[in-house]
């Protein structure tokens, strides 16, 4: 009877050792930084080395009735555009002619904090797809070490001055989108599927090049 128990226990001790690792093994944590000051509230992602990240799209989401979103600007990448049209939301996307293999600061988000807005708020990154150098499919985690997980960030807010800025997000337009996206930066995710795809031919044929 204690062999048999010894035996199932044994098992189950396995089985566990088994199944932690598969919901970790292979993931890639970029990490969110955050800092409030003088009103604003600062949001960087970071992805440590050898990534290997080629294409990026992720939502990320706030309170609008907390904050209010203020500017977009892209540290790496050869293409990036972001639609901040919704409020609540920013969509991210960035692509790579060459893969992302150092660290490095990928975007950094500013807001500006409503005027009484107070207590905590949540930043969340969802519907988060990436790809790496070969197209495949990229397990990057954005702000937390569980897939999927939602509010990821939780961010303590202080009172903002007086005259904080209220106002709704403001439409896109050249002026006020960074260096790298150009015109690309006030079109929508479609067009950009089509710029996704061009970059995509270029570095295919620049390998079938490297390789006669």
């Amino acid at each position: 009877m204690l062999k048999k128990l010894g035996s199932v226990l044994l098992g189950l001790c396995m089985l566990t050792m088994l199944l932690v690792p598969a919901f970790a093994v292979g993931d890639i944590s970029a990490t969110v930084d955050t800092t409030l000051a003088d009103g604003t509230l600062t949001v960087k992602v970071q992805i440590p080395a050898k990534t290997d990240l080629a294409t990026l799209e992720t939502n990320l989401r706030y309170d609008a009735e907390k904050l209010t979103f203020s500017n977009v600007e892209y540290g790496v990448g050869d293409m990036n555009t972001y639609n901040a049209d919704t409020a609540g939301q920013v969509k991210l996307y960035m692509v790579w002619s060459n893969s992302q293999q150092d660290a490095a600061t990928l975007v950094t988000v500013t807001f500006k904090v409503k005027e009484g807005a107070q207590g905590s708020t949540a930043l969340s990154f969802t519907d988060t797809a990436a790809t790496d150098s070969t197209d495949a499919k990229l397990p990057l985690v954005i702000g937390s070490s569980t897939a999927g997980s939602t509010n990821a960030v939780q961010v303590q807010l202080t009172e903002a001055p007086q005259g904080g800025e209220t106002t709704a997000p403001h439409a896109n337009t050249d002026e006020n989108n960074p260096s790298t996206a150009g015109k690309y930066a006030a079109v929508g995710s479609a067009a950009f599927v089509v710029a996704v795809a061009a970059v995509a031919i270029s570095v295919a044929v620049k390998r079938k090049k490297d390789e006669i």
